[in-house]
């Protein structure tokens, strides 16, 4: 079982709460990244940062980061780090694995389903 610092069942609740938004703030701050550097087609210098200076989704972006260090530093009050970081990035790749296949059209393998499987199996032995 996952080991919560409080043990109501609102905090538990609230505890669920706090994790989605985590996953789901990080999830769109690499949307709105991918959305941002989709039309840009040079190198990883200076011309990368001066687009991504004038670009709003980028902006987006590193707000939805923002939020969600907040996020998870609020899930690090209520769950054991060893939980809470395999939670948020496993729930990470799971949904940003469904959201980039099927809004942002990307193709996904075999091999990335496995991996992904892998970590989802990974945190349900990690939360019991």
């Amino acid at each position: 079982r996952i080991r919560y610092h409080h043990s109501s069942q609102g905090d538990r609740d609230m505890t669920y709460i706090i994790v989605a938004l985590t996953v789901l703030l990080n999830v769109g701050a690499n949307v709105f990244l991918k959305l941002g550097m989709r039309d840009f087609a040079g190198g990883a210098g200076t011309g990368a940062v001066l687009h991504m200076m004038k670009t709003p989704s980028i902006y987006m972006g590193v707000f939805c980061y923002g939020i969600a260090f907040v996020t998870y530093s609020l899930m690090l009050i209520r769950l054991n780090v060893s939980v809470a970081y395999p939670m948020m990035t496993g729930g990470i790749a799971l949904t940003l694995a469904f959201v980039s296949r099927f809004w942002l059209g990307e193709s996904i393998g075999v091999q990335q389903v496995l991996g992904i499987g892998l970590v989802v199996c990974g945190i349900f032995l990690l939360a019991r």
